[in-house]
């Protein structure tokens, strides 16, 4: 399937990222936070021409931007 997929869009778990969690320093929170690896990783496996990563606005501020960051470079 390598080469086969065009569009990769998704919107892996926000809860651990947004602002509005009173929750968002729990474990399972920092879990969800993750799962964004694992959308990466498809991404990554299926080397689409296009990806669509959509999040809560708070992601590009959070942990002072080295997730955002990381996710550009990726």
């Amino acid at each position: 399937m390598l080469g086969q997929v065009d569009f990769i869009n998704g919107g892996p778990p926000c809860q651990g990222f947004s602002g509005m969690n009173p929750f968002n320093q729990t474990n399972w929170s920092k879990v969800q936070c993750e799962m964004i690896l694992a959308f990466l990783s498809f991404a990554d496996y299926f080397q689409p021409r296009f990806f669509l990563l959509e999040h809560v606005r708070n992601f590009m501020s959070f942990n002072k931007g080295q997730a955002f960051r990381q996710t550009l470079v990726w």
